[in-house]
């Protein structure tokens, strides 16, 4: 297939990557030009998934990172990944938002911590309003997480989200 990713051969949703779309990640200064990267990717996951006609259904795992959880972020991180591996075995069109997060930081250490409350609203608030992600998936003591719990509200304020807690 042309335009995988050849450098990033562990990176999940890797089909739906390009050296640009690295590219502009990598040379992302706000949130909201990391959410034109992800909307992309999902754009590209979605067309995929009905070339091969199979629903559109993209999913997201939401939980603690950052805020609640573990109260360690790197395992807080492993749960991400297992859950998202568990749910990609099980045939579902997972989008894979852990490439972003080490950006979210850099972006967060150029412009200084108060930019990191736009996090939320100009990253994944974007990313709900335009409708590719169909349904999120909550990992246990997801409310104990800010933002789990601001993107289960949205979730339910769009309603055109479902939610499903692992």
């Amino acid at each position: 297939m042309t335009g995988l990713v050849e450098a990033a051969p562990a990176m999940r949703n890797a089909e739906y990557w390009t050296p640009d779309l690295i590219k502009k990640m990598e040379g992302a200064t706000t949130f909201s030009e990391l959410a034109d990267v992800a909307l992309t990717v999902q754009w590209r996951m979605r067309n995929r998934l009905v070339e091969r006609n199979i629903p559109p259904h993209i999913a997201q795992v939401c939980g603690p990172i950052s805020t609640g959880g573990t109260g360690n972020r790197a395992l807080n991180l492993q749960r991400f990944d297992s859950a998202i591996d568990m749910l990609v075995g099980d045939g579902v069109a997972v989008f894979d938002q852990m490439p972003f997060e080490d950006h979210f930081d850099r972006i967060t250490q150029i412009h200084g911590l108060g930019f990191r409350e736009l996090l939320l609203p100009a990253f994944y608030g974007t990313l709900f309003a335009k409708g590719y992600i169909m349904i999120l998936y909550f990992l246990p003591d997801w409310e104990t997480s800010q933002g789990a719990t601001w993107e289960r509200n949205i979730a339910k304020y769009l309603s055109n989200i479902a939610i499903i807690d692992l």
